[in-house]
């Protein structure tokens, strides 16, 4: 999966990693391009991104680092 098609293009990846799988937390059914939150799950990582444009913020943690996950 692309970054570019999540309209998350200023994000980047560490060498080889790629998506696996993005979900739109924004909720507003309108697609990625208008979200203000998405969490991405790479094949190295957990990635929490919120905000729009230049304001975006990252938060994330290795998949090494998670034991457990509670839905």
């Amino acid at each position: 999966m692309e970054l570019e098609r999540l309209s998350l293009s200023e994000v980047s990846l560490m060498d080889g990693e790629t998506v696996d799988s993005a979900l739109d937390l924004g909720g507003d059914g309108q697609g990625f391009s208008v979200s203000t939150e998405v969490m991405l799950l790479t094949d190295k990582r957990v990635i929490h991104i919120h905000g729009k444009g230049n304001r975006r913020k990252a938060i994330f943690t290795s998949l090494r680092d998670i034991d457990s996950v509670e839905v």
